[in-house]
């Protein structure tokens, strides 16, 4: 009998499912092989987790805790905004605070443009302006709107 013989009917073995002639074989070479031994030690504790594992027992209150959370699952769910009033209430407070930022800013904004904008206008005359385009050719589109605005 040799390692290799052993390791390959090792579960066999394991189950039991060997005749006994050969299970003789493999005890007598696992009495002197300690590689063998050790390899039906491990491969025997695994296999018997296996084949048969812990038995587990449920809580007495199991029962009634998995009723009463179905009843809660099933049970129908009445919005209401008193629930988790601070999920409600942000979203509706970010939106005040962006509108109130949005119509300060556009009261800054205006003020600022009417008392520097004030000087400015003051400064230029209509005709001023016009004399921009004192040069420009006769026959030109320039010339036609310059025309077309007078005429107005």
């Amino acid at each position: 009998m040799n390692c290799k013989y052993v390791e390959n009917n090792i579960i066999d073995y394991l189950e039991g499912n060997v005749s006994e002639k050969e299970r003789t074989k493999i005890e007598n070479h696992l009495f002197g092989c300690e590689k063998c031994k050790m390899l039906v030690k491990e491969l025997s504790s695994v296999w018997n987790y296996v084949v048969s594992p812990a038995k587990s027992e449920l809580s007495p209150y199991f029962w009634t805790k998995l009723q009463r959370k179905i009843l809660e699952y099933e049970r129908p769910k009445v919005w209401s905004i008193f629930e988790n009033p601070i999920k409600y209430l942000k979203p509706v407070a970010y939106g005040v605070l962006f509108a109130v930022g949005i119509f300060f800013g556009y009261e800054l904004g205006d003020s600022y443009v009417s008392k520097e904008m004030s000087g400015y206008l003051e400064e230029f005359d209509e005709n001023i302006y016009l004399e921009i385009f004192d040069e420009v050719p006769e026959g030109s589109i320039g010339d036609a709107y310059i025309n077309f605005y007078k005429e107005l």
